[in-house]
Order: structure tokens, then C-alpha cells, then sequence
């Protein structure tokens, strides 16, 4: 509990961060989901499963600056947890916090900056709503062989020759691709916000939106695994 109510992380609880923590777990008032705190949390009517959406860019960085009490434009893998927890303790597929920060930290500096933040919401996400998709005779599995993968990726009917998808994602050339290096791929390559520097290997294609349908639409996905595979 005690580090649950350090926001901010200087191993002391302050009464402020006491009050904080105690009013918003104490809420009672049953108000429409749009107007929820979490709106990643979301029960779809349609399916028992829980779909994981992406929250509105405006709600996610200002999530971000709340954590960044030092303004310096990155947080540490135990803030980035502290967020984890707040958008996607209810997903029935989760990834654990430091899965999504490791995808996230692209060049291994210890933390994840502003810029890099929407790959660490989105393999979250990708990571609950593509569970099922990713599987072999029904059951999800940690590793596709590029024969399985090739399946997985026709039923998804995104365009692209998967065996080149295939050497793009198995960053350990085992030949295999496990899910988190599935997830890690496409939430590396389907971020869509706006920042003063452009994000490199960007696909062109559109991630996952608040309310938008749990697979991604993707129309270069086949040309970009092609550059890296060479």
C-alpha cells in the first residue's frame, strides 16, 4: 500500500498522497464509461472477453506528466508500473509492466521517454487483444514456427509475405517468434502521435484507437520487414 501512495517516489507518503489514494478508491458514484477515470478499461457487450483500448493521446501524456515529477521527459520502470496498474488491472490478458517497458526502451537507456510511451501502451494492448489470435489448435502459445506464423498472419488478413514479416520479428534468429516479440513488432511499428521528431521505422498504418477494433489495419507492413530483414 505504502508504495502505492508514493506517487511520486521519494519513499515518503505524504498526507496529500494519502488523501489522493484513499478518495480514489473509495468513489461510489456509478457514472456512464466515457466519463470513467480508466477508459482502457472497457467490458464489451458484444464478447465476455475484455478488450484493452488505447486512451486518447491527450489523456495518456497527461498521465505520463503526472508521473514526471521531475519533468525530465522520461519515467523509470517503477512509475511506468504505477500507470500499468491504473489502465490495465482489469484486461484478462496481461502483460506484466517490465515486458511492456523492455519493448518500449528501444535503445536500452534505463527509461522510457515521452516519444516512446505510446509503444509501451500499445504492446499492453496488442498483448490482450491479439492473445487468442496468436494460437495453435485453438490455445494460445508463447512461440509460432514460421509455418504457424504464416497461418496466424493470413487469418489476420494483413497484407505482406509473412516469412518476411516472420525474419523481422525473430529478433533472436531461433526461428521462432514468441508473443512478446510479436507484440513488440507491431507496437514498435504502428504508433501514430505527433512529436517534433518523427519516430524511425514508423509504418504507415493505423494503431489501435480508443473504440477501434483490437487488430491493426496495416498497408506497409511487407515493404518495412523487407528493408529489415535485409
Amino acid at each position: 500500500v505504502f508504495d502505492a501512495m508514493d506517487d511520486d517516489g521519494n519513499n515518503h507518503v505524504s498526507y496529500s498522497e494519502f488523501c489522493a489514494f484513499l478518495a480514489r478508491r473509495t468513489c461510489k458514484w456509478d457514472l456512464e464509461s466515457e466519463s470513467k477515470r480508466t477508459p482502457t478499461k472497457l467490458e464489451s457487450p458484444e464478447s465476455p472477453d475484455q478488450i484493452a483500448l488505447m486512451p486518447p493521446k491527450e489523456v495518456a501524456l497527461s498521465l505520463f506528466d503526472e508521473y514526471d515529477t521531475l519533468r525530465s521527459q522520461s519515467l523509470s520502470e517503477r512509475a511506468l508500473r504505477k500507470i500499468w496498474k491504473r489502465l490495465f488491472s482489469n484486461v484478462p490478458h496481461q502483460a506484466t509492466a517490465i515486458e511492456a517497458f523492455m519493448a518500449a526502451d528501444e535503445n536500452g537507456d534505463g527509461v522510457v521517454t515521452r516519444d516512446e510511451f505510446e509503444v509501451f501502451l500499445l504492446f499492453t494492448v496488442y498483448f490482450n487483444n491479439l492473445w487468442q489470435a496468436f494460437s495453435k489448435e485453438g490455445k494460445h502459445v508463447s512461440s509460432l514456427d514460421r509455418s504457424e506464423f504464416a497461418d496466424l498472419w493470413s487469418s489476420l488478413g494483413t497484407p505482406g509475405h509473412a516469412s518476411d514479416v516472420f525474419d523481422a520479428m525473430d529478433d533472436d534468429g531461433n526461428y521462432y517468434v514468441s508473443y512478446s516479440e510479436f507484440c513488440t513488432f507491431l507496437a514498435r511499428r504502428t504508433c501514430k502521435w505527433d512529436f517534433v521528431e518523427p519516430r524511425p521505422n514508423e509504418l504507415e498504418t493505423a494503431a489501435p484507437d480508443s473504440g477501434s477494433s483490437p487488430l491493426m489495419e496495416s498497408h506497409s507492413l511487407n515493404a518495412r520487414a523487407e528493408d529489415e530483414s535485409v
